[in-house]
């Protein structure tokens, strides 16, 4: 049965992903491509990003396997093992992030509508995640993002802003972090409590 990966494949066992918990974050690029090139840059990943979400939402990684090659190969064989040490893997697992996330941030924040500003963005994600509203989260966040959750009502307590962040218990021994940028949730960690 297909189940969500929380960044990390098979590492959390926050908002219904299974194994150990690790602190893992969706980093945005340092600058937003201009919309001139966001339309090569999409068709030029489309495969690469497509294939991550697929790897998020389902735990299957044969439409991304053939996208990468040399570390980022090594890396996703390494996220997936269930052998070594953890901090390997979650390692690797938040390399691959990273580097797919770099090159896939036009296409994963093109159906993102900005909110007014960081703090609704903020509240409307985190309140769309413990009612379990994926389509109200999809607004307001990054499509990678969102792919991370399962999207069943989830245990959260009340929300706390701080800045461009804000942080939600989720059940009794975890939270999640998310990080905002110009009216949208570009990024999420899971931490134990």
């Amino acid at each position: 049965m297909p189940r969500r990966i929380c960044l990390v494949a098979a590492l959390l066992t926050v908002v219904g992903c299974a194994g150990p918990r690790a602190e893992t974050t969706t980093v945005p690029p340092t600058s937003v491509a201009t919309e001139t090139t966001t339309s090569t840059t999409v068709a030029d990943h489309a495969a690469l990003c497509n294939g991550y979400l697929v790897l998020l939402e389902t735990g299957d990684p044969s439409a991304l396997r053939p996208e990468l090659q040399g570390e980022e190969l090594a890396d996703l064989e390494t996220m997936l093992s269930t052998e070594g040490e953890f901090e390997a893997i979650a390692a690797a697992a938040l390399r691959l992030e990273e580097a797919v996330v770099a090159r896939c941030a036009d296409r994963f924040s093109l159906s993102a509508e900005p909110a007014a500003d960081n703090a609704t963005a903020l509240t409307t994600f985190l309140e769309a995640l413990r009612d379990g509203d994926e389509e109200a989260a999809s607004v307001v966040a990054w499509e990678n993002v969102v792919a991370q959750f399962n999207w069943t009502s989830n245990e959260g307590g009340d929300i706390e802003l701080e800045g461009d962040t804000a942080t939600m218990p989720l059940g009794t021994t975890a939270s999640v972090t998310c990080e905002a940028q110009q009216g949208v949730v570009v990024r999420c960690r899971f931490d134990e409590r």
